[in-house]
């Protein structure tokens, strides 16, 4: 597995958009940001994004595999490589989400609790709550956050 998943990736490269569009959760699996009513609409919107893409990223983790996940939605550090092989995700959920270093809608940092449930080696996850600091840098493409896990800022 990538080095980047253990300790985080220091790197802020921007991932080109995946050659098939990657499709949203049909059903939102969180209670909208409580905290959106009383923030400038731009910063609503990017924290909104960035909420439904780790919703995104952990369903295409779960359908395609930790390669097509990390190509479509991680850091290139976090990215498989050749020799590499993911753990397999059999069930995921973001159980909490908190706004932490608001920059501009261009760079973000959140804090997360994911609930996994992974068959077999689970790598640096681990199967049950897996709380991360996720920085989400703006990027073109059909895909709006380039995301980076890291265990602590």
């Amino acid at each position: 597995m990538a080095s980047g998943l253990v300790t985080g990736c220091s790197s802020s490269a921007t991932v080109g958009s995946p050659s098939s569009p990657v499709a949203s959760p049909q059903t939102p699996s969180f209670t909208p940001y409580q905290r959106l009513s009383g923030i400038p609409m731009s910063e609503a919107s990017a924290i909104t994004k960035v909420r439904t893409e780790l919703d995104a990223f952990l369903a295409l983790l779960t359908s395609k595999g930790y390669g097509a996940a990390s190509e479509a939605y991680l850091v290139p550090g976090e990215q498989l490589t050749p020799q590499d092989s993911g753990p397999v995700l059999t069930s995921g959920r973001v159980t909490a989400f908190r706004e932490d270093v608001w920059t501009s809608t261009g760079s973000l940092v959140v804090d997360v609790d994911l609930y996994l449930t992974f068959s077999g080696n689970s790598g640096a996850w681990g199967n049950g709550t897996n709380s991360r600091v996720v920085t989400a840098t703006a990027r073109m493409g059909a895909i709006p956050y380039v995301l980076e896990f890291a265990t602590s800022r």
